[in-house]
């Protein structure tokens, strides 16, 4: 049975609203990338993001960078369409020689979604069907050589129709913003330095995450082939659960 796991990694450089004023956080950026390739299915996992001019969003894409600035957007019902919202527009791509169906984890921080301070954008329309949570993963066991024990929500996106050679989906998620009602409750030093600071929504502490340190999004797809199967549905249960998963 052919096979392929490719798997990507945001890091996001956060800029939240403090009360009282702005507080800024530049942090290091890295990218884990891991390929698995067994027969001649091959799928690319491509990131990208629309171009800004003059401040505005267009319809020019280009290659994804790392290390985003973050904060709120104005408006959670116009978010793709405010500045404050930062893209990370993922697609697959089938580079192989044999149709193939896909299908893509996603996993964010736990607490950051269920206290609805972060959002994905994206993953519910052109083919994808509605992403299920499937489970929770600490980032050690996403990120070899992590230290971290930040808990991940994992949610899996598949791809309803098969992907032919030559064929790139279309984007299993778009962006990621923090929502209008976020804010922050921050620590400063005797010297005004912050020393610690922790999301806040509707005037309570959200527990479980520093917000000094760099929020994560890690993305990994998988493909199959598509001879044989059914549907996606069929040939996607032949997947041993991916370890984010299990």
């Amino acid at each position: 049975m052919k096979k392929k796991l490719v798997v990507t990694s945001l890091v996001i450089a956060l800029i939240a609203i403090a009360v009282g004023g702005t507080l800024a956080y530049f942090m290091d950026s890295d990218e884990v990338t891991n390929t698995f390739t067994i027969g001649s299915v091959e799928i690319e996992q491509i990131e990208q993001q629309r171009k800004i001019v003059a401040d505005a969003f267009t319809s020019e894409l280009e290659a994804f960078q790392n290390d985003k600035q973050l904060i709120p957007v104005i408006r959670n019902d116009n978010a793709k369409n405010d500045k404050n919202f930062q893209d990370k527009i993922v697609t697959v791509k089938n580079i192989g020689k044999n149709d193939a169906y896909v299908q893509t984890y996603v996993a964010v921080p736990e607490v950051l979604i269920d206290a609805n301070v972060l959002r994905i954008y994206g993953g519910t329309q052109g083919g994808w069907a509605t992403p299920v949570e499937v489970g929770t993963v600490e980032e050690s066991a996403i990120v070899d050589g992590s230290t971290s024990t930040v808990k991940y929500a994992v949610f899996k996106y598949v791809y309803n129709s098969k992907l032919a050679v030559g064929a790139t989906t279309t984007p299993v998620i778009e962006g990621v913003y923090i929502t209008q009602e976020a804010d922050m409750d921050v620590a400063y030093d005797a010297n005004g330095n912050a020393t610690s600071a922790q999301f806040m929504m509707e005037g309570k502490v959200v527990v479980g995450f520093d917000a000094t340190q760099k929020i994560n999004v890690y993305v990994a797809s998988q493909a199959i082939q598509e001879r044989g199967f059914a549907n996606a549905t069929t040939a996607l249960a032949n997947f041993k659960a991916h370890p984010w998963a299990e």
